[in-house]
């Protein structure tokens, strides 16, 4: 059974998520990724996205160690 802190982290990741994938992207990063892959600036630029709506939804519960786990696994 899930104990309410960990539904709040795993809803405050969903909502990072969709926000930095489906909000914030614009399709010319998401072209220029599928272009270039990992030389493509526009694959850091939306990670830095991530990052910081990870931060910003779960600074209070999460570690750096967890934060970096996160965004590296993205």
């Amino acid at each position: 059974m899930l104990y309410s802190w960990d539904m709040d982290v795993w809803i405050k990741l969903c909502m990072a998520h969709f926000i930095g994938d489906f909000v914030i992207q614009p399709q010319s990063w998401t072209d220029h990724k599928l272009t270039y892959k990992i030389k493509s600036a526009a694959l850091y630029y939306h990670l830095c996205v991530h990052l910081g709506l990870n931060l910003l939804f779960l600074w209070q519960e999460i570690s750096m160690g967890g934060f970096a786990l996160i965004i590296l696994s993205h």
